[in-house]
């Protein structure tokens, strides 16, 4: 052991084996300990330090880091470290084979760190002899937990909450936090890139290929998980704002043609393998999509619960403006477009809608079925227990609106329709009609109409007996 140095005698060594310290010492405290036949060679004119080298190899330290430095190696090659800057530097090499930190650019790192005080490096807990890149700098750099498996790349400079960011394979995870807690995982071989001011936690999981760019701001929690290759950016573009409120977990193997939008304290979760779903949650409630078919539009404005299961080849457009839960499972090749108002819990279809004859008290349970070519041009409210049925074919728009316990059924080839139904009857319209048609019923009796030609229709049956138009010869 030989000490020297302004502060020499400010060294602790301890040498187990066959091996030799050498420190020269013109800074804070150093502790150094060789363990087998290897040697540590210490130039410090920094901060405090602690030097550990097991192996048989040399380990050279050169410091004048304001930060506090530590060097561990359990292998049994040369380590050489050149320390500076203000941040803690805490390095740890497992496995065989020289090691130098900071590496520098002519020896295969690829991607530069960022500029500026770099305070951790180090190679893969399984001993790559590739020696991956760790670099973790910033305020708060030694509340940072990286794991590397393979030969990628983590680069976080945090100044807010732990980090913990795990790279599994070829890819970059490069973080910018200033925010709470973040949980980062890259399994792939792309780039995730994070900027956090979030006060909430954040936690972002990529098991693809592709790049994957999160920004994030506000107070509420942030989960994302993509799955699949391909680029991803969050917030999609289309959804602006979408930082400053977040509470939104988005996967599947379409997971990047998701638009979640989010207003409030509520939470959406989505697991795209289809087609584009747009989702849009204001209030307290949740929106919850699997979605395995073509676009969705997923609408929620109250504090209950929208679950949306989809294997339909026809677009699937839910919106409630109630509180209730909202449970839809579509199917088929027709366009699906269900409008719900009102409080109470609504499933679509009605699991016992085949044995109930239409127009009976559907209690609590309303619902409503709207498909056809220009099923996008229907508009329908319940606020009872009743039911609608609208098929529309035609070129106009459909108005349906129940207020009681009865039904709507509507097949329009014409213009457009307007249905209202306030009793507990059965309402059934079916339209060729070229213009307008308004039918209301404020009984309890069936109103049966059948219209066509071209001229409006306008007819309104107050009363608990039935009705039927054109009246039978």
């Amino acid at each position: 052991m030989t000490v020297t140095g302004t502060y020499a005698n400010d060294v602790a060594p301890v040498v187990t084996g066959g091996g030799s310290i050498n420190v020269v010492n013109n800074g804070a405290h150093v502790a150094a300990t060789q363990t087998g036949k290897g040697a540590i060679n210490i130039v410090n004119n920094g901060q405090v330090m602690a030097a550990t080298n097991t192996g048989s190899g040399v380990m050279t330290i050169n410091s004048n880091a304001t930060g506090a430095v530590a060097v561990t190696r359990t292998g049994n090659g040369n380590t050489t470290v050149n320390a500076t800057g203000s941040s803690v530097i805490a390095l740890t090499f497992k496995g065989d084979g020289d090691v130098v930190y900071p590496k520098s650019s002519s020896d295969g790192a690829g991607i530069n760190p960022y500029n500026g005080d770099v305070s951790y490096r180090k190679s893969s807990a399984q001993g790559s002899a590739i020696n991956p890149n760790i670099t973790v700098s910033g305020k708060n750099a030694g509340n940072v937990s990286p794991v590397l498996t393979g030969d990628g790349i983590i680069n976080i400079v945090n100044n807010g909450a732990h980090v913990a960011a795990t790279q599994t394979g070829k890819g970059m995870i490069s973080i910018v936090n200033d925010g709470h807690v973040m949980a980062a995982t890259n399994t792939g071989s792309g780039v995730m890139t994070i900027h956090s001011t979030n006060s909430g936690a954040v936690a972002v999981t990529r098991t693809g290929n592709g790049n994957t760019t999160v920004t994030t701001s506000g107070s509420t929690p942030l989960a994302l998980t993509f799955n699949g290759d391909g680029d991803v950016t969050f917030p999609h573009a289309m959804a602006q704002g979408l930082g400053v409120n977040s509470n939104i977990s988005v996967s599947g193997t379409h997971a990047r043609d998701v638009a979640p939008v989010l207003h409030g304290s509520g939470s959406i979760s989505v697991v795209n393998n289809g087609a584009h779903v747009a989702a849009t949650q204001t209030g307290a409630g949740r929106i919850a999509i699997v979605n395995n078919g073509q676009v969705m539009a997923a609408t929620n404005k109250g504090s209950g619960v929208m679950t949306i299961n989809s294997n339909a080849t026809g677009a699937v457009a839910v919106t409630r403006n109630g509180n209730g839960n909202t449970t839809v499972n579509a199917t088929g090749s027709s366009v699906i477009a269900l409008t719900f108002d009102g409080d109470g819990d609504v499933t679509y279809p009605p699991s016992n809608a085949q044995s109930k004859a239409l127009g009976q008290s559907q209690g609590s349970n309303s619902h409503i079925n709207v498909s056809g070519s220009n099923a996008g041009a229907v508009s329908t409210t319940i606020t009872g227990g009743g039911f609608i049925n609208v098929t529309n074919n035609g070129s106009g728009f459909d108005t349906a609106t129940e207020t009681g316990t009865g039904t709507i059924n509507i097949t329009n080839t014409g213009a457009g329709v307007t249905a209202t139904n306030t009793g507990n009857g059965v309402m059934t319209i079916n339209s060729t009609d070229t213009a307008e048609v308004t039918v209301t019923n404020t009984g309890n009796g069936r109103v049966n109409v059948t219209a066509s030609g071209s001229d409006p229709l306008t007819l309104t049956h107050n009363g608990d007996d039935d009705f039927t138009y054109p009246a039978p010869r």
